[in-house]
């Protein structure tokens, strides 16, 4: 491994981009990848600001300055296309949580069980992502009493060298309301479950559905440690605090550009900036070639229409609207409330200003009808063309 320190890294006038990488081995990641989702979104990428997708053109309200370039592809696996959705989900973030104190939580997977998340993927993650909601409420029941607490789950599955590393972050309010929605149950601790007592449970939730999901399969399960990890954080004092927090969770991938700090394409290698384990203020990096790369972010693909992220309780999108509208009246802190609504700065973003003058662009899109349809159905979620249709007609602001 290299010294940090090396400053021939930088020397780079171009800024190093990971859809670089992936176009310019775009050829052969088909020797790589044979998963026909995760290469038809990795080729999507490789389109992300192409024209390939469609173009944009934008022109300023005050001095006319005119700026033009292709469409962003707008998956959730692109490293480009996370930071607005970032600014977005924060505003309906900021809508959905009680002003409350919050308590993280982080469920993790022992590293046996990584190769059954590779061979099947979209079964283990289903098992992991139920196993930590079970778990969940039934912790929630017992201390509440059959109370309701709001949290919300972000499925991860990486680490800072890219390898899988199958954890859940969870956020959850400090106190429930109760069975009879007559108050509001705050919680005495400063914890709000016991960590110990957390994993026994989700670590027997996670073996038995497991077992039960392979028993017909002939597939044999991995001997695991007794003892898993499950890790609490104190808690936050404000919505605001867990907004900027869990925002740098959300909407973003195994990797952004930014810890690309080198792209040799003659030797086809890449290196990247990580943090040790043991001293998370020392930067270092390490030196993969493009394949290993790839396979690597391939990894972290996750299947189509599944979701990372996922609110439940207090905070669920079906039938908690009135018992979140009561619970806000019980706790009848218009302080907080105010405070919520101002935790979030509104302001357009940079890249919808004249980079001359700071007033406002009007945006103008254009989409080739074919292709564009085809690509907004590849962004995640099936979409009908109908709706693929209508989305071409509406504001996109570019993004990278």
């Amino acid at each position: 491994m290299t010294d940090s320190s090396d400053k021939s890294l930088y020397e780079n006038n171009k800024k190093p981009r990971i859809v670089d990488i992936v176009r310019s081995y775009l050829s052969l990641i088909s020797l790589i990848v044979v998963d026909c989702w995760k290469l038809k979104t990795l080729k999507l990428i490789a389109k992300c600001g192409t024209e390939e997708l469609g173009g944009f053109s934008a022109s300023c309200v005050n001095c006319g300055y005119t700026v033009s370039g292709g469409r962003h592809c707008n998956s959730r696996n692109c490293p480009n296309c996370g930071g607005s959705k970032r600014q977005r989900w924060s505003e309906n973030l900021e809508e959905r949580l009680i002003p409350t104190k919050h308590f993280h939580l982080v469920f993790t997977v022992p590293h046996q069980y990584n190769f059954l998340f590779k061979t099947y993927q979209t079964t283990m993650l289903k098992i992991l992502m139920d196993s930590v909601r079970v778990t969940l409420d039934r912790f929630i029941k017992q201390t509440f009493k059959g109370g309701r607490a709001g949290y919300m789950m972000v499925l991860h599955t990486w680490n800072q060298e890219l390898l899988p590393h199958y954890h859940v972050h969870v956020l959850i309010s400090a106190g429930a309301l109760s069975k009879s929605s007559e108050s509001w149950q705050k919680s005495q601790k400063e914890y709000l479950f016991p960590a110990h007592a957390l994993s026994k449970v989700f670590r027997a939730i996670f073996k038995k559905r497991a077992a039960q999901s392979f028993k017909n399969t002939g597939q044999i399960l991995p001997s695991s440690p007794k003892k898993w990890n499950v890790y609490c954080k104190a808690p936050y004092q404000n919505v605001q605090t867990c907004i900027k927090y869990f925002a740098l969770y959300c909407n973003r991938v195994a990797i952004s550009d930014r810890r690309i700090r080198h792209i040799d394409a003659e030797k086809q290698e890449v290196s990247i900036a990580y943090k040790r384990k043991e001293k998370m203020s020392l930067k270092d990096h390490f030196t993969l070639s493009f394949k290993d790369f790839l396979s690597r972010f391939a990894t972290h693909i996750l299947p189509k229409g599944f979701a990372k992220i996922r609110y439940c309780g207090l905070y669920s999108n079906r039938g908690s609207k009135d018992y979140k509208k009561r619970a806000l009246e019980l706790i009848n802190n218009s302080k907080a409330l105010k405070s919520v609504g101002s935790s979030i700065d509104k302001a357009p973003s940079s890249k919808n200003l004249c980079p001359k003058c700071s007033h406002i662009l009007k945006y103008s899109v254009t989409l080739h009808s074919r292709t564009s349809i085809e690509a907004l159905k590849a962004t995640g979620p099936p979409l009908s063309t109908n709706k693929a249709t209508q989305l071409s007609n509406t504001y996109q602001a570019p993004r990278g």
